[in-house]
Protein backbone atom coordinates (compact mmCIF):
# COMPACT_ATOMS: atom_id res chain seq x y z
CA UNK A 1 0.00 0.00 0.00
CA UNK A 2 1.58 3.33 -0.82
CA UNK A 3 2.13 5.87 1.89
CA UNK A 4 -1.19 7.86 2.88
CA UNK A 5 -0.40 11.50 1.89
CA UNK A 6 -2.52 14.05 3.66
CA UNK A 7 -2.32 18.29 3.32
CA UNK A 8 -4.00 20.28 6.16
CA UNK A 9 -4.60 23.59 5.51
CA UNK A 10 -4.67 25.24 8.61
CA UNK A 11 -3.49 29.29 9.97
CA UNK A 12 -3.48 27.83 13.34
CA UNK A 13 -0.15 25.85 14.07
CA UNK A 14 -1.99 24.77 17.30
CA UNK A 15 -4.93 23.10 15.52
CA UNK A 16 -2.26 21.42 12.86
CA UNK A 17 -0.17 19.64 15.47
CA UNK A 18 -3.78 18.32 17.85
CA UNK A 19 -4.97 17.11 14.21
CA UNK A 20 -1.47 15.40 12.99
CA UNK A 21 -1.16 13.54 16.35
CA UNK A 22 -4.45 12.01 15.88
CA UNK A 23 -4.11 11.40 12.62
CA UNK A 24 -0.53 9.34 13.29
CA UNK A 25 -2.31 7.59 15.82
CA UNK A 26 -4.17 5.48 13.41
CA UNK A 27 -2.17 6.02 10.63
CA UNK A 28 1.89 5.75 11.91
CA UNK A 29 3.28 6.28 8.27
CA UNK A 30 1.36 8.85 7.12
CA UNK A 31 2.79 12.03 5.72
CA UNK A 32 0.84 14.85 6.67
CA UNK A 33 1.63 18.21 5.19
CA UNK A 34 0.79 21.66 6.67
CA UNK A 35 -0.45 24.66 4.26
CA UNK A 36 -0.72 27.76 6.37
CA UNK A 37 -1.44 30.15 3.42
CA UNK A 38 -4.03 29.14 0.53
CA UNK A 39 -1.75 30.59 -2.59
CA UNK A 40 1.37 27.99 -1.50
CA UNK A 41 -1.48 25.20 -0.72
CA UNK A 42 -2.48 25.44 -4.39
CA UNK A 43 1.31 25.60 -5.67
CA UNK A 44 2.33 22.92 -3.80
CA UNK A 45 -0.55 20.84 -5.10
CA UNK A 46 0.26 20.79 -8.70
CA UNK A 47 3.68 19.36 -7.63
CA UNK A 48 2.83 16.26 -5.27
CA UNK A 49 -0.40 14.11 -5.46
CA UNK A 50 -2.39 14.29 -2.14
CA UNK A 51 -4.80 11.32 -1.04
CA UNK A 52 -6.94 14.00 1.54
CA UNK A 53 -7.25 17.73 2.00
CA UNK A 54 -8.46 19.05 5.12
CA UNK A 55 -9.13 22.79 4.51
CA UNK A 56 -10.22 25.26 7.89
CA UNK A 57 -13.34 27.23 6.59
CA UNK A 58 -11.58 30.29 7.70
CA UNK A 59 -8.14 31.40 6.61
CA UNK A 60 -5.99 34.88 5.83
CA UNK A 61 -7.49 36.55 3.03
CA UNK A 62 -9.82 33.36 1.87
CA UNK A 63 -12.04 31.18 2.87
CA UNK A 64 -12.26 27.87 2.86
CA UNK A 65 -15.09 27.75 0.17
CA UNK A 66 -13.34 30.05 -2.04
CA UNK A 67 -10.20 28.06 -2.10
CA UNK A 68 -12.19 24.53 -2.51
CA UNK A 69 -13.84 26.38 -6.19
CA UNK A 70 -10.22 27.29 -7.11
CA UNK A 71 -9.25 23.79 -6.21
CA UNK A 72 -12.09 22.58 -8.46
CA UNK A 73 -11.94 25.02 -11.00
CA UNK A 74 -8.24 23.60 -11.57
CA UNK A 75 -9.57 19.97 -11.73
CA UNK A 76 -7.62 19.01 -8.45
CA UNK A 77 -9.73 16.26 -7.95
CA UNK A 78 -8.83 15.04 -4.05
CA UNK A 79 -11.42 14.67 -1.18
CA UNK A 80 -11.82 17.74 0.80
CA UNK A 81 -13.02 17.94 4.31
CA UNK A 82 -13.66 21.53 5.23
CA UNK A 83 -13.49 22.55 9.08
CA UNK A 84 -14.75 25.44 10.69
CA UNK A 85 -14.88 26.61 14.38
CA UNK A 86 -18.21 28.87 13.20
CA UNK A 87 -20.22 25.95 11.76
CA UNK A 88 -23.59 26.96 10.04
CA UNK A 89 -26.29 25.18 7.88
CA UNK A 90 -25.75 27.42 4.80
CA UNK A 91 -22.03 26.75 5.07
CA UNK A 92 -22.31 22.95 5.02
CA UNK A 93 -24.68 23.08 2.10
CA UNK A 94 -22.17 25.34 0.00
CA UNK A 95 -19.70 23.03 0.52
CA UNK A 96 -21.55 20.07 0.13
CA UNK A 97 -22.62 21.73 -3.15
CA UNK A 98 -18.84 21.95 -4.24
CA UNK A 99 -18.47 18.62 -3.60
CA UNK A 100 -16.88 18.71 -0.48
CA UNK A 101 -16.46 15.06 1.07
CA UNK A 102 -18.03 16.22 4.43
CA UNK A 103 -18.25 19.48 6.88
CA UNK A 104 -17.06 19.25 10.27
CA UNK A 105 -17.07 22.14 13.39
CA UNK A 106 -13.79 22.26 16.04
CA UNK A 107 -15.30 20.62 18.84
CA UNK A 108 -14.16 18.91 21.94
CA UNK A 109 -14.29 15.51 20.14
CA UNK A 110 -13.19 16.85 16.56
CA UNK A 111 -9.64 15.49 16.88
CA UNK A 112 -11.06 12.39 17.48
CA UNK A 113 -12.99 12.36 14.85
CA UNK A 114 -10.26 13.17 12.08
CA UNK A 115 -9.37 9.22 11.41
CA UNK A 116 -12.58 8.39 10.74
CA UNK A 117 -13.39 10.88 8.72
CA UNK A 118 -10.01 10.15 6.44
CA UNK A 119 -11.43 6.34 6.28
CA UNK A 120 -14.69 7.27 5.23
CA UNK A 121 -13.34 9.64 2.16
CA UNK A 122 -10.66 6.92 1.63
CA UNK A 123 -13.26 4.56 0.95
CA UNK A 124 -15.27 6.91 -0.30
CA UNK A 125 -12.57 7.95 -3.29
CA UNK A 126 -11.72 4.74 -3.88
CA UNK A 127 -15.55 3.97 -4.33
CA UNK A 128 -15.72 6.63 -7.04
CA UNK A 129 -12.63 5.39 -8.91
CA UNK A 130 -13.50 1.87 -8.97
CA UNK A 131 -17.19 3.61 -10.34
CA UNK A 132 -15.32 5.86 -12.71
CA UNK A 133 -13.17 2.45 -14.30
CA UNK A 134 -16.10 0.62 -14.85
CA UNK A 135 -17.30 3.98 -16.46
CA UNK A 136 -14.82 3.97 -18.81
CA UNK A 137 -14.82 -0.03 -19.47
CA UNK A 138 -18.28 0.48 -20.27
CA UNK A 139 -17.67 3.12 -22.50
CA UNK A 140 -14.55 1.27 -24.30
CA UNK A 141 -16.39 -2.02 -24.66
CA UNK A 142 -19.47 -0.08 -26.65
CA UNK A 143 -17.23 1.82 -28.36
CA UNK A 144 -16.04 -1.86 -29.18
CA UNK A 145 -19.12 -3.19 -30.12
CA UNK A 146 -20.34 -0.41 -32.10
CA UNK A 147 -17.15 -0.79 -34.08
CA UNK A 148 -17.68 -4.99 -34.29
CA UNK A 149 -21.36 -4.02 -35.40
CA UNK A 150 -20.21 -0.96 -37.96
CA UNK A 151 -17.51 -3.67 -39.76
CA UNK A 152 -20.15 -6.77 -40.02
CA UNK A 153 -22.64 -4.07 -41.19
CA UNK A 154 -20.07 -2.82 -44.45
CA UNK A 155 -18.82 -6.56 -44.29
CA UNK A 156 -22.22 -8.02 -45.24
CA UNK A 157 -22.85 -5.15 -47.64
CA UNK A 158 -19.43 -5.85 -49.18
CA UNK A 159 -20.21 -9.43 -49.67
CA UNK A 160 -23.45 -8.71 -51.40
CA UNK A 161 -21.75 -6.24 -53.82
CA UNK A 162 -19.29 -9.00 -54.52
CA UNK A 163 -21.93 -11.68 -55.36
CA UNK A 164 -23.73 -9.46 -57.55
CA UNK A 165 -20.56 -8.01 -59.04
CA UNK A 166 -19.00 -11.93 -59.90
CA UNK A 167 -22.38 -12.61 -61.29
CA UNK A 168 -22.27 -9.83 -63.72
CA UNK A 169 -18.68 -10.27 -64.52
CA UNK A 170 -19.38 -14.44 -64.87
CA UNK A 171 -21.23 -13.19 -67.79
CA UNK A 172 -19.38 -11.14 -69.65
CA UNK A 173 -16.26 -13.17 -69.27
CA UNK A 174 -17.68 -15.99 -70.42
CA UNK A 175 -19.18 -14.73 -73.42
CA UNK A 176 -15.63 -12.78 -74.19
CA UNK A 177 -14.50 -16.29 -73.84
CA UNK A 178 -17.60 -17.07 -76.82
CA UNK A 179 -16.24 -14.56 -79.04
CA UNK A 180 -12.27 -15.29 -79.02
CA UNK A 181 -13.29 -19.25 -79.83
CA UNK A 182 -15.55 -18.19 -82.53
CA UNK A 183 -13.42 -15.79 -84.29
CA UNK A 184 -10.04 -16.84 -84.01
CA UNK A 185 -9.30 -15.09 -86.80
CA UNK A 186 -10.64 -11.67 -86.41
CA UNK A 187 -7.92 -9.68 -85.10
CA UNK A 188 -9.84 -6.52 -84.66
CA UNK A 189 -12.92 -8.99 -82.17
CA UNK A 190 -9.98 -10.36 -80.44
CA UNK A 191 -8.35 -7.48 -79.62
CA UNK A 192 -11.74 -6.13 -78.28
CA UNK A 193 -12.27 -9.40 -76.56
CA UNK A 194 -8.68 -8.88 -75.08
CA UNK A 195 -9.77 -5.32 -73.89
CA UNK A 196 -12.93 -6.72 -72.28
CA UNK A 197 -11.11 -9.50 -70.39
CA UNK A 198 -8.46 -7.34 -68.98
CA UNK A 199 -10.96 -4.88 -67.62
CA UNK A 200 -13.12 -8.03 -66.11
CA UNK A 201 -10.03 -9.45 -64.48
CA UNK A 202 -9.24 -5.55 -62.66
CA UNK A 203 -12.73 -5.60 -61.54
CA UNK A 204 -12.15 -9.62 -60.21
CA UNK A 205 -9.53 -8.50 -58.92
CA UNK A 206 -11.55 -6.16 -56.83
CA UNK A 207 -14.23 -8.26 -56.00
CA UNK A 208 -11.50 -10.76 -54.40
CA UNK A 209 -10.52 -7.77 -52.32
CA UNK A 210 -14.46 -7.13 -51.33
CA UNK A 211 -14.98 -10.85 -50.18
CA UNK A 212 -11.81 -10.73 -48.56
CA UNK A 213 -12.84 -7.68 -46.33
CA UNK A 214 -16.19 -10.00 -46.12
CA UNK A 215 -14.19 -12.95 -44.09
CA UNK A 216 -14.02 -14.33 -46.94
CA UNK A 217 -12.05 -17.47 -46.22
CA UNK A 218 -8.90 -18.54 -46.30
CA UNK A 219 -8.58 -20.45 -49.88
CA UNK A 220 -5.21 -22.16 -49.23
CA UNK A 221 -4.14 -22.37 -45.42
CA UNK A 222 -0.45 -23.49 -45.13
CA UNK A 223 1.83 -23.83 -42.16
CA UNK A 224 5.16 -21.08 -42.15
CA UNK A 225 7.26 -18.90 -40.53
CA UNK A 226 6.20 -15.54 -40.88
CA UNK A 227 9.45 -14.11 -40.85
CA UNK A 228 10.15 -16.49 -43.58
CA UNK A 229 7.15 -15.56 -45.64
CA UNK A 230 8.45 -12.22 -45.55
CA UNK A 231 11.81 -12.95 -46.25
CA UNK A 232 10.38 -14.35 -49.41
CA UNK A 233 8.04 -11.68 -50.10
CA UNK A 234 10.49 -8.51 -49.85
CA UNK A 235 11.56 -8.78 -54.10
CA UNK A 236 7.93 -8.53 -54.93
CA UNK A 237 7.50 -5.25 -52.94
CA UNK A 238 10.81 -3.86 -52.89
CA UNK A 239 10.37 -2.57 -56.50
CA UNK A 240 6.57 -0.88 -55.50
CA UNK A 241 8.46 1.09 -53.43
CA UNK A 242 10.14 5.18 -53.92
CA UNK A 243 13.62 4.96 -54.43
CA UNK A 244 14.82 6.84 -51.51
CA UNK A 245 12.86 4.69 -49.19
CA UNK A 246 14.37 2.08 -46.92
CA UNK A 247 13.04 -1.41 -46.60
CA UNK A 248 14.73 -2.40 -42.89
CA UNK A 249 14.09 -5.90 -41.34
CA UNK A 250 14.07 -7.77 -38.18
CA UNK A 251 13.31 -11.10 -38.86
CA UNK A 252 14.02 -13.23 -35.97
CA UNK A 253 14.08 -17.34 -36.89
CA UNK A 254 12.81 -18.52 -33.80
CA UNK A 255 9.01 -16.98 -34.37
CA UNK A 256 6.86 -19.40 -34.09
CA UNK A 257 4.56 -20.50 -37.37
CA UNK A 258 0.98 -19.47 -38.05
CA UNK A 259 -1.32 -21.44 -40.53
CA UNK A 260 -2.00 -18.26 -43.17
CA UNK A 261 -2.99 -18.38 -47.11
CA UNK A 262 -0.11 -17.08 -48.39
CA UNK A 263 -1.45 -15.30 -51.33
CA UNK A 264 -3.76 -13.48 -48.95
CA UNK A 265 -0.51 -12.80 -47.12
CA UNK A 266 0.76 -11.37 -49.76
CA UNK A 267 -1.88 -9.12 -50.50
CA UNK A 268 -1.67 -7.76 -47.19
CA UNK A 269 1.61 -7.15 -46.70
CA UNK A 270 1.64 -5.43 -50.36
CA UNK A 271 -1.52 -3.38 -48.96
CA UNK A 272 0.06 -2.29 -45.55
CA UNK A 273 3.42 -1.36 -47.42
CA UNK A 274 1.85 0.73 -50.23
CA UNK A 275 -0.07 2.96 -47.70
CA UNK A 276 3.39 3.40 -45.81
CA UNK A 277 4.96 4.28 -48.95
CA UNK A 278 2.23 6.88 -49.84
CA UNK A 279 2.72 8.34 -46.58
CA UNK A 280 6.37 9.04 -46.81
CA UNK A 281 7.90 12.00 -47.97
CA UNK A 282 11.27 11.18 -49.48
CA UNK A 283 13.25 10.24 -48.01
CA UNK A 284 12.10 8.13 -45.48
CA UNK A 285 11.90 4.08 -43.70
CA UNK A 286 10.29 1.41 -43.65
CA UNK A 287 11.01 -1.11 -40.77
CA UNK A 288 9.05 -4.80 -40.90
CA UNK A 289 9.71 -6.94 -37.82
CA UNK A 290 7.73 -10.17 -36.39
CA UNK A 291 8.03 -11.39 -32.78
CA UNK A 292 6.41 -14.21 -30.93
CA UNK A 293 3.87 -13.17 -28.58
CA UNK A 294 1.64 -13.99 -25.12
CA UNK A 295 -1.45 -12.20 -25.28
CA UNK A 296 -3.67 -12.21 -21.54
CA UNK A 297 -6.90 -11.31 -20.50
CA UNK A 298 -5.50 -7.84 -19.86
CA UNK A 299 -4.29 -7.23 -23.90
CA UNK A 300 -7.57 -8.92 -24.95
CA UNK A 301 -9.47 -5.86 -23.08
CA UNK A 302 -8.11 -3.66 -25.85
CA UNK A 303 -8.10 -5.75 -28.83
CA UNK A 304 -11.31 -7.65 -29.02
CA UNK A 305 -12.02 -10.86 -31.29
CA UNK A 306 -8.60 -12.53 -29.68
CA UNK A 307 -8.28 -15.39 -27.05
CA UNK A 308 -5.14 -15.45 -25.01
CA UNK A 309 -2.57 -17.69 -26.03
CA UNK A 310 0.66 -17.55 -28.03
CA UNK A 311 0.38 -15.40 -31.36
CA UNK A 312 2.98 -13.59 -33.68
CA UNK A 313 2.80 -10.03 -34.64
CA UNK A 314 3.92 -8.63 -37.44
CA UNK A 315 4.36 -4.95 -37.37
CA UNK A 316 4.90 -2.60 -40.36
CA UNK A 317 6.16 0.76 -39.37
CA UNK A 318 6.87 3.90 -41.09
CA UNK A 319 8.18 7.60 -40.19
CA UNK A 320 5.74 9.18 -42.98
CA UNK A 321 3.18 12.07 -41.86
CA UNK A 322 1.24 10.10 -39.65
CA UNK A 323 -3.01 10.17 -39.22
CA UNK A 324 -5.46 11.85 -37.47
CA UNK A 325 -7.86 10.18 -35.05
CA UNK A 326 -10.58 10.79 -37.15
CA UNK A 327 -8.39 8.91 -40.30
CA UNK A 328 -7.90 6.26 -37.63
CA UNK A 329 -11.27 5.58 -37.15
CA UNK A 330 -11.74 5.16 -41.12
CA UNK A 331 -8.82 3.50 -42.49
CA UNK A 332 -10.59 0.09 -41.97
CA UNK A 333 -13.74 1.05 -44.38
CA UNK A 334 -14.11 0.53 -47.55
CA UNK A 335 -12.81 2.65 -50.58
CA UNK A 336 -11.55 5.19 -47.59
CA UNK A 337 -8.64 7.30 -48.68
CA UNK A 338 -7.24 10.14 -48.20
CA UNK A 339 -6.28 10.99 -51.73
CA UNK A 340 -8.03 12.58 -54.28
CA UNK A 341 -7.95 9.37 -56.36
CA UNK A 342 -9.59 6.08 -53.99
CA UNK A 343 -7.14 3.04 -55.19
CA UNK A 344 -9.66 -0.16 -54.09
CA UNK A 345 -9.90 -1.65 -50.70
CA UNK A 346 -6.76 -1.35 -49.22
CA UNK A 347 -6.56 -1.58 -45.85
CA UNK A 348 -10.07 -2.79 -45.42
CA UNK A 349 -9.07 -6.18 -47.18
CA UNK A 350 -6.13 -6.42 -44.85
CA UNK A 351 -9.06 -6.14 -41.81
CA UNK A 352 -11.04 -9.06 -43.23
CA UNK A 353 -8.54 -10.97 -44.22
CA UNK A 354 -6.43 -11.43 -41.16
CA UNK A 355 -9.95 -11.55 -38.80
CA UNK A 356 -10.71 -14.49 -41.20
CA UNK A 357 -7.10 -16.13 -39.87
CA UNK A 358 -8.52 -15.22 -36.50
CA UNK A 359 -6.26 -12.71 -35.81
CA UNK A 360 -6.52 -9.23 -35.79
CA UNK A 361 -4.90 -5.49 -36.62
CA UNK A 362 -4.46 -2.58 -35.08
CA UNK A 363 -3.32 0.80 -36.10
CA UNK A 364 -0.94 3.44 -34.23
CA UNK A 365 -0.62 6.50 -35.73
CA UNK A 366 0.01 10.26 -35.31
CA UNK A 367 0.13 13.57 -36.94
CA UNK A 368 3.78 14.04 -37.72
CA UNK A 369 5.23 10.98 -36.15
CA UNK A 370 4.64 7.72 -38.50
CA UNK A 371 2.31 4.69 -38.67
CA UNK A 372 2.63 1.35 -36.89
CA UNK A 373 0.37 -0.95 -37.84
CA UNK A 374 0.19 -4.13 -36.04
CA UNK A 375 -0.81 -7.58 -37.66
CA UNK A 376 -1.52 -10.76 -34.79
CA UNK A 377 -1.72 -13.68 -35.73
CA UNK A 378 -2.78 -17.23 -34.12
CA UNK A 379 0.52 -18.95 -33.22
CA UNK A 380 1.05 -23.06 -34.18
CA UNK A 381 0.08 -25.87 -32.25
CA UNK A 382 -1.98 -22.91 -29.85
CA UNK A 383 -3.75 -21.63 -32.91
CA UNK A 384 -6.83 -24.23 -33.49
CA UNK A 385 -6.48 -25.87 -36.15
CA UNK A 386 -8.87 -25.24 -38.79
CA UNK A 387 -9.26 -27.71 -41.87
CA UNK A 388 -8.86 -26.20 -45.07
CA UNK A 389 -11.81 -25.81 -47.85
CA UNK A 390 -10.96 -26.44 -51.16
CA UNK A 391 -9.28 -23.87 -53.51
CA UNK A 392 -10.89 -21.70 -55.52
CA UNK A 393 -10.91 -21.86 -59.29
CA UNK A 394 -9.19 -18.74 -60.86
CA UNK A 395 -9.19 -17.31 -64.01
CA UNK A 396 -6.58 -19.16 -66.52
CA UNK A 397 -5.13 -15.64 -67.20
CA UNK A 398 -3.34 -13.57 -64.52
CA UNK A 399 -3.47 -9.75 -65.43
CA UNK A 400 -0.48 -7.36 -63.99
CA UNK A 401 -0.81 -3.42 -65.27
CA UNK A 402 -2.98 -4.65 -68.00
CA UNK A 403 -0.70 -7.59 -69.28
CA UNK A 404 -2.15 -10.84 -69.60
CA UNK A 405 0.22 -13.18 -68.45
CA UNK A 406 -0.52 -16.54 -68.94
CA UNK A 407 -1.80 -17.91 -72.53
CA UNK A 408 -5.33 -19.66 -73.16
CA UNK A 409 -5.18 -23.21 -72.84
CA UNK A 410 -6.83 -25.78 -75.08
CA UNK A 411 -10.46 -26.73 -73.32
CA UNK A 412 -10.88 -30.33 -71.87
CA UNK A 413 -14.22 -31.40 -73.61
CA UNK A 414 -16.26 -33.47 -71.77
CA UNK A 415 -19.78 -35.73 -72.14
CA UNK A 416 -22.79 -36.24 -69.94
CA UNK A 417 -25.74 -34.66 -68.41
CA UNK A 418 -25.25 -31.49 -66.29
CA UNK A 419 -28.04 -29.83 -64.34
CA UNK A 420 -27.46 -26.22 -63.79
CA UNK A 421 -29.10 -24.69 -60.71
CA UNK A 422 -28.73 -21.06 -61.37
CA UNK A 423 -31.31 -18.04 -60.64
CA UNK A 424 -29.87 -15.41 -63.22
CA UNK A 425 -31.21 -16.09 -66.66
CA UNK A 426 -28.47 -14.39 -69.09
CA UNK A 427 -25.99 -17.01 -67.03
CA UNK A 428 -28.60 -19.91 -67.23
CA UNK A 429 -27.79 -19.11 -71.34
CA UNK A 430 -24.81 -18.96 -70.87
CA UNK A 431 -23.81 -22.03 -68.80
CA UNK A 432 -25.84 -23.94 -71.75
CA UNK A 433 -23.84 -22.32 -74.17
CA UNK A 434 -20.16 -23.17 -73.06
CA UNK A 435 -21.62 -26.39 -71.38
CA UNK A 436 -22.89 -27.78 -75.06
CA UNK A 437 -20.01 -26.74 -76.74
CA UNK A 438 -18.25 -28.41 -74.63
CA UNK A 439 -19.84 -32.13 -75.38
CA UNK A 440 -22.53 -31.98 -72.43
CA UNK A 441 -26.06 -31.92 -72.11
CA UNK A 442 -27.77 -29.23 -70.45
CA UNK A 443 -30.59 -29.52 -67.77
CA UNK A 444 -31.67 -26.08 -66.18
CA UNK A 445 -33.64 -25.22 -62.87
CA UNK A 446 -33.49 -21.51 -61.73
CA UNK A 447 -35.27 -22.33 -58.38
CA UNK A 448 -34.15 -24.90 -55.60
CA UNK A 449 -37.90 -26.27 -56.39
CA UNK A 450 -37.59 -27.00 -59.60
CA UNK A 451 -34.32 -28.57 -59.13
CA UNK A 452 -35.59 -30.76 -56.75
CA UNK A 453 -38.47 -31.55 -58.83
CA UNK A 454 -35.67 -32.23 -62.35
CA UNK A 455 -34.02 -34.90 -59.80
CA UNK A 456 -36.86 -36.24 -59.31
CA UNK A 457 -38.35 -36.67 -63.03
CA UNK A 458 -35.57 -36.88 -65.50
CA UNK A 459 -36.00 -40.11 -66.83
CA UNK A 460 -32.19 -40.69 -67.28
CA UNK A 461 -28.84 -40.22 -65.75
CA UNK A 462 -27.76 -36.61 -64.42
CA UNK A 463 -24.41 -37.60 -63.92
CA UNK A 464 -23.33 -33.65 -62.41
CA UNK A 465 -24.99 -30.09 -60.82
CA UNK A 466 -23.94 -26.87 -61.07
CA UNK A 467 -25.25 -25.61 -57.70
CA UNK A 468 -25.47 -21.78 -57.06
CA UNK A 469 -25.67 -20.67 -53.25
CA UNK A 470 -28.08 -18.09 -53.79
CA UNK A 471 -31.58 -19.35 -54.92
CA UNK A 472 -34.92 -16.93 -54.89
CA UNK A 473 -36.79 -19.49 -53.16
CA UNK A 474 -34.02 -21.93 -50.74
CA UNK A 475 -30.60 -21.43 -50.39
CA UNK A 476 -27.81 -24.20 -52.18
CA UNK A 477 -27.27 -25.41 -48.80
CA UNK A 478 -30.67 -26.76 -48.51
CA UNK A 479 -30.80 -28.22 -52.44
CA UNK A 480 -28.10 -30.33 -51.97
CA UNK A 481 -29.70 -33.16 -49.43
CA UNK A 482 -33.07 -33.01 -51.16
CA UNK A 483 -31.56 -33.37 -54.81
CA UNK A 484 -29.15 -36.20 -53.25
CA UNK A 485 -31.78 -37.84 -51.79
CA UNK A 486 -33.19 -38.88 -55.07
CA UNK A 487 -29.82 -38.94 -57.21
CA UNK A 488 -27.43 -40.05 -54.28
CA UNK A 489 -24.73 -40.98 -57.38
CA UNK A 490 -24.86 -37.13 -58.42
CA UNK A 491 -21.79 -35.56 -58.60
CA UNK A 492 -22.31 -31.69 -57.41
CA UNK A 493 -19.28 -28.35 -57.85
CA UNK A 494 -21.12 -25.49 -55.63
CA UNK A 495 -20.72 -22.30 -58.04
CA UNK A 496 -21.08 -18.95 -56.14
CA UNK A 497 -20.08 -14.90 -56.58
CA UNK A 498 -19.46 -15.36 -52.60
CA UNK A 499 -16.07 -17.00 -51.74
CA UNK A 500 -15.60 -20.62 -50.23
CA UNK A 501 -15.89 -19.96 -46.54
CA UNK A 502 -19.57 -20.09 -45.12
CA UNK A 503 -23.12 -21.94 -47.00
CA UNK A 504 -20.07 -23.24 -50.04
CA UNK A 505 -17.92 -24.61 -47.26
CA UNK A 506 -21.23 -26.36 -45.67
CA UNK A 507 -22.19 -27.99 -48.33
CA UNK A 508 -18.59 -29.28 -49.39
CA UNK A 509 -18.57 -30.55 -46.03
CA UNK A 510 -21.44 -32.17 -46.57
CA UNK A 511 -20.08 -34.45 -49.62
CA UNK A 512 -20.05 -31.91 -52.58
CA UNK A 513 -17.04 -32.73 -54.76
CA UNK A 514 -15.41 -28.94 -55.86
CA UNK A 515 -16.43 -25.38 -55.78
CA UNK A 516 -15.83 -22.48 -58.20
CA UNK A 517 -16.20 -18.91 -57.84
CA UNK A 518 -17.44 -16.69 -60.27
CA UNK A 519 -16.03 -15.23 -62.46
CA UNK A 520 -14.18 -18.21 -64.09
CA UNK A 521 -12.72 -18.88 -67.58
CA UNK A 522 -14.25 -20.94 -69.87
CA UNK A 523 -11.05 -23.47 -69.69
CA UNK A 524 -11.17 -23.51 -65.60
CA UNK A 525 -14.52 -24.21 -65.94
CA UNK A 526 -13.93 -27.10 -68.51
CA UNK A 527 -11.04 -28.38 -66.55
CA UNK A 528 -12.95 -28.50 -63.49
CA UNK A 529 -15.80 -30.63 -65.09
CA UNK A 530 -13.73 -33.39 -66.23
CA UNK A 531 -11.89 -33.26 -62.98
CA UNK A 532 -14.56 -34.07 -60.89
CA UNK A 533 -16.57 -36.46 -63.45
CA UNK A 534 -13.41 -38.54 -63.73
CA UNK A 535 -13.20 -38.79 -60.01
CA UNK A 536 -9.77 -36.78 -60.02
Amino acid sequence: MNMLRIMIIEDERNHFELMEHAIKKEFPDAMVELCEKADLCLDRLKESDMDIIIADYLLTGITGLELFEELKRREIDVPVIVVTGHGNENIAVKAMKLGAFDYVVKSGDFFELIPELIRKALRDRDLKAKMRRTEEEKKRLQAHLQQAQKMEAIATLAGGIAHQFNNALSSITGHTGLLEMEYPEDEKIMDYAKAMKQSAHRMAHLTSQLLAYARGGKYNPQTMSLSNFVEGTLPIIQHTLDPDIRLETDLPQDVMNVEVDRTQMQMVLSAIVAKSNEAIDPPGRIRISTRNMDIDQEFIKDHPGLTPGSYVCLSIEDDGKGMDEETRDRIFDPFFTTHFMGRGLGMASVYGIIKNHDGTTTVDSEIGKGTVVRIYLPAIPSAQARRAGLPAIEAEEEVEEGVVLRPQVELAMGEGTVLVIEDEEPLVKLFRQILEMLGYRVLEAMTGEEAVELAKTFDGQIDLALLDIKLPDMDGGRVYPLIMEVRPNLKVIVCSGYSINGPAQEILDAGAQAFIQKPFSISALAEKLKEVLEGK
